[in-house]
């Protein structure tokens, strides 16, 4: 096992440990608070000094803390939600726009199927119109052909969901064990003796507050859970369409072409999403193959990172359109500077730098950089032409 596979593998069973054994250690801790009085967790007092036998502990107590968030309690606080979403949702109006991250665990299933990104991904393997029941075997195919980085996200944010899940049951628990154990407290010692509703009343109290507490770290895992089942489908998305297999490997590098070689140039479009320019600039080069990034659809920022970067990658020029409006042009530099790094011939229109102010002083690396530099988008617009007729990339 090279050094890297070890680290990934150390890395992976850290966080499966701590997203268990921090929710199990919690939980005991609780229960050794709550049972102070009893002496029923006086082992636990005993076994301080062994920290194997803690951990261990941690770890079981772990287990149980996650199977039943998973089967009990996140479903009933989705169960719970969804009604007041609905009231929220006709207090606001039909215009208002909801996408609630609370759902139960059938409902994202049905909500992910329907994505674009999982409808793609089925095409390419047989199922045209997935199900709700297909979304996990199309989302383990997506994993299979993922890079190690992009599985080790995944790994992180389902550690991240299920750490929260356990905290937030552990609260719940505690919660509950607090109202029965108000509850029998509460019981008449003698026969014909009333009840003692105060400690019925604190029991109670303490549901309450710690379901409260439990609110914050059950929306984080509701969240974390919804990117862990979606981000695989959205970076299988990522690679270009015109690839043999978009689940495949893209090769480190693509040599220089000509169009006759391997049909058009390709012309990826960097630059802001608020004018048509991309539009008037495929109209006045039809003879390029262009990767436009706004047509992906993909929300998530590591989708749409990704897509835009392999797309960088598989086309022959970048063509990076500055304009004057443009609040920072920090996407447009990145993708600059990866086709750069790739040895892309890169056309870069600044009209941000001719419009005047400190902006050339802040620009004048990313004007270096790029193959060619113009001040205006018909100037880069005719040698992108030209590089057509030479069949240059």
């Amino acid at each position: 096992m090279d050094a890297e596979k070890l680290f990934a593998s150390l890395e992976r069973f850290f966080l499966d440990v701590v997203g268990l054994m921090v929710p199990g250690a919690l939980l005991l801790i609780g229960f050794k608070v709550l049972y102070a009085s009893s002496g029923s967790m006086d082992w636990l007092s005993g076994a301080e000094s062994n920290g194997a036998l803690i951990a261990a502990a941690s770890y079981v107590a772990g287990h149980a803390v996650a199977t039943i968030g998973a089967l009990a309690i996140a479903p009933m606080c989705a169960r719970i939600a969804i009604p007041i979403v609905a009231l929220l949702r006709m207090a606001k109006g039909k215009s208002a726009k909801w996408d609630p991250v609370i759902v139960t665990r059938s409902q994202l299933e049905q909500r992910v199927a329907t994505r674009t990104t999982t409808i793609a991904l089925g095409k390419r393997f047989d199922t045209p119109s997935p199900s709700s029941s297909d979304v996990h075997r199309l989302r383990n195919i997506a994993m299979t052909s993922m890079k190690s980085e992009d599985k080790a996200t995944v790994v992180r944010l389902m550690s991240l969901a299920m750490l929260n899940l356990g905290v937030a049951s552990v609260a719940v628990l505690l919660g509950v064990y607090g109202l029965m154990g108000g509850a029998f407290a509460s019981m008449p010692t003698t026969q014909g003796a009333p009840w003692d509703w105060v400690h019925l009343a604190t029991g109670a109290k303490a549901l309450l507050v710690l379901s409260a507490l439990s609110l914050p770290f059950l929306h984080r895992y509701f969240e974390f859970y919804d990117r862990t089942i979606r981000l695989p489908f959205d970076i299988a998305a990522a690679v270009p369409p015109e690839s043999k297999s978009a689940l495949s490997p893209a090769p480190d590098s693509l040599p220089s072409i000509s169009p006759g070689s391997r049909g058009p140039m390709r012309v990826y479009m960097a630059g802001g999403h608020h004018s048509a320019w991309r539009e008037t600039l495929m109209k006045a080069a039809p003879s390029f193959r262009f990767h436009n990034p706004v047509g992906h659809g993909l929300a998530d920022p590591a989708a749409y990172t990704a897509w835009d970067l392999e797309a960088v990658r598989r086309c022959d020029v970048v063509f990076a359109y500055l304009e004057a409006s443009n609040p920072s042009g920090i996407g447009l530099s990145v993708e600059v500077g990866f086709g750069v790094a790739m040895g892309k011939h890169v056309i870069l229109v600044d009209e941000k730098t001719a419009s005047g102010g400190d902006t050339a002083r802040h620009m004048a690396f990313l004007r270096h950089a790029a193959t060619v530099c113009f001040d205006t988008m018909d100037g880069g617009t005719a040698y992108l032409s030209k590089l057509g007729v030479l069949g240059i990339a």
